[in-house]
């Protein structure tokens, strides 16, 4: 997965899943940006979250810069831990799929580690 940059809206952006996405009060919100394509039927979706410790805020497709028909380009999906998320230190795990809506059953999940830091 490679990285990409995005405006101010968001303070801190992840792309890996292979590192922990390290939270506290002061970034409480923070994004996580995916290569896609949906150009070929496939699209990120959310499949598993703690709701009542994280709430998904917004999730945008951006094309590529490039001219080429078919290219694909990134989603950026951002939340925000709820305060109750803070109260002890904790792991909060995001699982999103990349699949296309017709063909649910041939995927595997990509799994976020959010680790909050209490108060």
């Amino acid at each position: 997965m490679s990285a990409i940059a995005f405006g101010a809206d968001t303070k801190v952006v992840f792309n890996s899943p292979d590192k922990p996405i390290m939270i506290n009060k002061s970034s409480a919100i923070f994004s996580i940006v995916l290569e896609s394509n949906p150009t070929t039927g496939y699209s990120w979706f959310l499949v598993k979250y703690d709701s009542n410790l994280i709430m998904p805020v917004s999730q945008k497709y951006y094309p590529s810069n490039t001219k080429l028909i078919g290219a694909g380009g990134y989603e950026k999906w951002t939340f925000q831990v709820k305060p109750m998320g803070f109260v002890v230190p904790r792991v909060i795990s995001i699982q999103l799929v990349y699949t296309r809506p017709w063909d649910l059953e041939d995927y595997k999940p990509v799994t976020f580690k959010v680790v909050s830091h209490g108060s």
